[in-house]
C-alpha cells in the first residue's frame, strides 16, 4: 500500500494533461531492462520557480550543507531536494543491467549495475549541473575522487572515479542537445549517447512497447513503466538461483515476459492501465483504475474537497497475502523464519491476530485522495482509505494491537523529552487515534464504519471520520 501511495502523488504531480509530450524513448537504449519515464503536467512545466516545494527542497539542501542532517538522512534529503526539479521537465530512469554475486549462501551482493538518468534540461541546464555539483560535493571529496574531461566526437561530458568504490562504478554526465545525461556504471554514457544520436536502435523502435504505449495511453500519462520480466529473471538468475522466479510467482507474473504500467489523470479520478506479454505470446490487459471499474457508490463517496483521487478495485485480502508471499519469498530462509518468529511473539504478547482481525476483514477498495488540503500544500501527503466488509470492532481491536507494538518498541520507557520533538514516538489520543509524533505531528490512523483511514496528522484524520459519519448519516 505504501507503494500505491507513493505512486499515487507522484502522478498527481507528474499528472499530464491534455495534448502529449515529446517522448523520451527515443533515447532510450533497446535492450534496457527497466525504463521509468516521467511527464510532468502543463501546469508544472510552465511554473515558475519558488513554490512551497521549491522552498523546502532549498530547505533541506541547505541544512545539509551545514551538517544539521544527520549522516544517516543525506539520502534522503538529497532525494527530497531533487525530485521537485525532476516533476519540472520530462525525464527517464533507465536499467541497462544489473548483477550480483554469492558472498556467502543465501547472501548477495551488488556485483556491477548500469543505468542513466535522461532529463529534457531546456531552460534549467544550469540549475540541474548545479544539483550534480552538490551532489559530488557530498558523496566524494579531492583526495579520493577525479573528475575528467571526455570528448567524443562533438559531445564533451566529464568523467567522475573514485578509488574507494570499484572501478566499474563510474558516473559520468553532461548535455547532448536538449538533454542531460547522467549515466552509472563503465561505457554507459557511449552506449547512451549510440542511441541518442540514431547509431543504436531505442525502444520507441521496438514493436511490442509502441502497440503497448499506444493501448495505455502512454504519451498522455504522467508515469510509464517498462519492464523486461524475461531479461532480469535470466540475468539476476544466473546467481540468485529461484528467488526471481519465486518473487514472480507469488505476484501472478511467473508466465510474463514484458510489462508496461501507466498512470495518468482523467479529470480529478487517476486512472492506470497495464498489459502484459506472456510465454504463449499473448497479450494480457488491465485497467487497475479509473471511472470505467470504480463503483459509482465508492466514486460518489469520496470527498468533493479532494482536488484527486484513486480507486482500486481489488481483493485486498489476497492482494494483501501476495504482497506479504512476494516480500518473503525475496529473502533468505533463515531471514522469513526470523521474521514469522518475530511476528508471532508479538500477536502474542499484544493479543492481535493479523489474519483474523484485519486481513480477513477488508474488502475490496483502496481509495487515495487530497481531503483534507495538506496546509503546505505538498504533493506527497495525503489520504488514504483501506476498505472494510467485516466488523469494526474486530478491525480496532487489531490495530490497536499492531500500534500498541510499535509504540512498546518505538518508544523509550525513560524519556523526558519535551512534547516537541525530532525523534519519533508512537502516540495515542483520546478518542483513539493514533499517529506517529514526528516534530510537531505526523501521519496519523483510525478506524471507522466502512473504512480504515490513514492521513497525514491526527487532524486530518479527524476530518476524514467526521466526513464519513455526516456521509453515513445521509446515506
Amino acid at each position: 500500500m505504501t507503494v500505491w501511495a507513493i505512486l499515487f502523488t507522484l502522478a498527481s504531480a507528474l499528472a499530464a494533461g491534455p495534448g502529449e509530450y515529446r517522448s523520451l524513448d527515443t533515447c532510450v537504449p533497446a535492450e534496457a531492462m527497466a525504463v521509468y519515464f516521467g511527464r510532468p503536467s502543463p501546469e508544472m512545466l510552465n511554473a515558475p520557480p519558488g513554490s512551497v516545494v521549491d522552498r523546502l527542497a532549498g530547505w533541506l539542501i541547505a541544512l545539509k550543507r551545514m551538517g544539521l542532517i544527520p549522516q544517516q538522512g543525506r539520502v534522503i534529503a538529497d532525494v527530497a531536494g531533487t525530485l521537485p526539479m525532476l516533476g519540472r521537465r520530462p525525464h527517464t530512469l533507465v536499467l541497462l543491467d544489473i548483477t550480483s554475486k554469492r558472498i556467502r549462501p543465501e547472501v548477495y551482493r551488488l556485483k556491477e549495475m548500469q543505468a542513466a538518468l535522461v532529463i529534457d534540461a531546456e531552460g534549467m541546464s544550469d540549475e540541474f549541473d548545479r544539483r550534480i555539483r552538490d551532489l559530488l560535493i557530498t558523496y566524494t571529496d579531492a583526495e579520493n575522487g577525479r573528475i575528467d574531461a571526455v570528448q567524443a566526437g562533438e559531445v564533451s561530458y566529464h568523467r567522475l572515479t573514485d578509488r574507494r568504490l570499484p572501478p566499474w562504478a563510474v558516473v559520468e554526465w553532461g548535455s547532448v542537445r536538449r538533454q542531460l545525461v547522467v549515466t552509472f556504471g563503465s561505457g554507459v554514457f557511449s552506449t547512451m549517447l549510440d542511441t541518442l544520436e540514431g547509431r543504436s536502435a531505442s525502444l520507441a523502435s521496438d514493436r511490442w512497447y509502441a502497440r503497448a504505449h499506444r493501448r495505455c495511453r502512454g504519451a498522455t500519462s504522467g508515469i510509464e513503466v517498462f519492464v523486461d520480466l524475461a531479461r532480469i529473471r535470466a540475468r539476476v538468475g544466473e546467481v540468485v538461483e529461484g528467488r526471481p522466479t519465486e518473487v514472480l510467482r507469488a505476484l501472478g507474473l511467473e508466465r510474463a515476459e514484458r510489462l508496461l504500467w501507466t498512470v495518468g489523470f482523467e479529470g480529478r479520478a487517476l486512472r492506470s492501465e497495464v498489459v502484459a506479454r506472456e510465454i504463449d505470446g499473448q497479450d494480457r490487459y488491465a485497467m487497475l483504475t479509473g471511472k470505467q471499474v470504480t463503483s459509482p457508490e465508492v466514486a460518489s463517496a469520496v470527498p468533493p474537497g479532494a482536488t484527486s483521487y484513486a480507486a482500486f478495485r481489488l481483493p485486498l485480502p489476497d492482494s494483501v497475502r501476495t504482497a506479504r508471499r512476494a516480500y518473503l519469498e525475496s529473502q533468505s530462509p533463515n531471514k522469513r523464519r526470523r521474521w514469522g518468529q518475530g511476528w508471532a511473539r508479538l500477536e502474542q504478547e499484544f493479543q492481535f491476530d493479523v489474519e483474523t482481525g484485519l486481513i480477513d476483514q477488508l474488502g475490496d477498495y483502496l481509495v487515495f485522495h487530497t481531503y483534507p488540503r495538506h496546509p503546505l500544500a505538498l504533493p506527497m501527503l495525503g489520504t488514504i482509505w483501506i476498505q472494510v466488509a467485516g466488523e469494526r470492532a474486530v478491525v480496532s481491536q487489531t490495530v490497536d494491537g499492531m500500534m500498541a507494538a510499535w509504540q512498546r518498541y518505538m518508544n523509550d520507557p525513560t524519556d523526558t523529552r519535551p512534547a516537541v520533538s525530532l525523534s519519533p514516538r508512537v502516540r495515542r489520543d483520546a478518542d483513539g487515534i493514533w499517529y506517529l509524533q514526528l516534530g510537531l505531528l505526523g501521519p496519523a490512523v483510525a478506524v471507522a464504519d466502512g473504512w480504515i483511514v490513514i492521513s497525514f496528522s491526527p487532524e486530518a484524520v479527524r476530518e476524514n471520520l467526521a466526513y464519513l459519519e455526516r456521509l453515513r448519516e445521509e446515506g
